[in-house]
């Protein structure tokens, strides 16, 4: 198990960025940042991710010894992770839902976002988690929610949070570092956004549409087109747009 350790820090361009700078100097593997204010927060796609104050802004580092061609699964089992921790803090469990590959959904609104950035031999994950407020959609385009709509959050402190949320991905991530998705994959297809809906989808350039049916064991999208073809998506090659 990975002896984690967890800088807080008053603020920061991106949590993300700011611990590539640490991680290029050397820090242990574990490293995490939780930036209570962020400047120019990080989304996927080189999306900005709208940091309103008193939400959460937690990164981490780490170094798969896995080979590498596994590593686009680790953004699946840090969303499960959260989904744990969503669990953990009475949310109930038929509200949550994961949108492959790096969101959390509540009542199909987005609750959380991970940023997966992978370098040469490590990657730093970022997340952000909507506690206290959640972006306009006017804003970001898509509907949202945060924790203090669903639970009372007086008590709850981001520092306590981001070591809660650590303590479970480094239990899950000690288990796919030895067994891979495998342990997970029936659980995660039970709590996937979308499954069996029709989506439209961009894959080698053009459009499509089909119906998701789960994850693969390797944590690629498996998808049914229109024309009972199956395809197999990865996160790299592939944007999702919601429910048709």
């Amino acid at each position: 198990m990975i002896d984690f350790k967890l800088k807080v820090i008053k603020e920061c361009e991106s949590s993300n960025t700011y611990l590539l700078n640490l991680a290029k100097k050397g820090c242990a593997q574990g490293f995490s940042i939780l930036a209570l204010k962020q400047s120019n927060g990080k989304g996927t796609r080189n999306n900005k991710w709208i940091s309103n104050k008193g939400n959460l802004f937690l990164s981490t580092f780490i170094q798969p010894k896995v080979d590498k061609s596994h590593w686009s699964e680790i953004s699946i089992i840090l969303g499960f992770s959260l989904y744990q921790y969503l669990l953990s803090l009475g949310i109930d469990k038929s509200f949550i839902r994961i949108k492959w590959p790096n969101d959390i959904l509540i009542k199909y609104k987005k609750i959380s976002g991970i940023l997966v950035e992978v370098f040469n031999n490590f990657c730093i994950l970022g997340i952000g988690l909507n506690v206290d407020s959640a972006p306009l959609k006017i804003d970001t385009g898509k509907d949202a929610i945060c924790l203090k709509e669903l639970i009372d959050t007086k008590n709850l402190k981001l520092q306590d949070m981001s070591n809660s949320i650590l303590k479970i991905f480094y239990h899950n991530y000690n288990i796919w570092s030895n067994y891979s998705l495998k342990p997970f994959h029936e659980k995660i297809n039970k709590i996937l956004a979308y499954l069996n809906c029709t989506i439209r989808f961009v894959y080698d350039n053009t459009t499509h549409s089909g119906k998701i049916l789960g994850i693969n064991h390797l944590g690629y999208l498996k998808i049914l087109t229109l024309n009972n073809e199956f395809l197999y998506l990865s996160s790299s090659e592939t944007i999702i747009y919601e429910g048709l």
